[in-house]
């Protein structure tokens, strides 16, 4: 299928389920989007890995919330988002970030949109995706770089109902589809919960 279809397939994909909100996991919080849930990476919400044991942690519940999330073997969507300064500059890191998710991640450009929180300087955020199989361990090497600060804001929706997976550094936000499929990972996920009142 050629790039552009099938990013116009995601466009028409994010604009479906989820409207005006933008494909960055923590915009999505902000902007309130519904059935939202938290898990934590590691035991006693530690941030980053310091070990192999704490990596394959990691892993193991991120693939597990994953698959329930997306379905094993379930069509979906990898998306990343890159930011620019209002004259166009960017760091180093977001340039190679982009590069790896052309060349690496083998991502295309799907649609831009602007933050101008300061309407003196709008913020340009250029977002690209491609269509995925979700497999357990298939992007264990992705997550890891998230988990370690290393990645552009990354997350993964399902094509099917439009539940999104955002995996960051220290854990993921989920978004379900509903609030009895939310309400049903909060129970059996509930180990991986923060003890904040806000579920941060």
């Amino acid at each position: 299928m050629p790039a552009t279809s099938t990013m116009h397939d995601f466009s028409q994909a994010w604009r479906h389920w989820h409207g005006d909100r933008k494909p960055v996991g923590f915009m999505m919080r902000w902007a309130e989007a519904p059935h939202w849930l938290r898990i934590h990476s590691l035991p006693e919400s530690r941030r980053y890995p310091a070990d192999a044991a704490d990596r394959a942690e990691l892993l193991r519940r991120q693939n597990d919330i994953a698959g329930d999330l997306l379905g094993e073997e379930g069509a979906a969507f990898l998306v990343q988002s890159f930011w620019e300064a209002p004259d166009g500059w960017q760091p180093d890191s977001v340039v190679a970030g982009r590069e790896a998710a052309a060349s690496r991640w083998g991502l295309s450009v799907a649609f831009d949109f602007t933050v101008d929180e300061d309407p003196d300087q709008p913020i340009r955020w250029t977002v690209m995706a491609r269509p995925i199989t979700w497999q357990s361990g298939a992007f264990d090497p992705l997550l890891l770089l998230v988990a370690e600060g290393d990645m552009a804001p990354t997350l993964f929706m399902s094509a099917e109902n439009g539940a999104v997976f955002a995996p960051y550094d220290g854990g993921a936000d989920l978004f379900w589809p509903d609030a009895g499929a939310q309400a049903a990972a909060r129970e059996r996920y509930r180990p991986w919960l923060s003890a904040h009142p806000h579920g941060l």
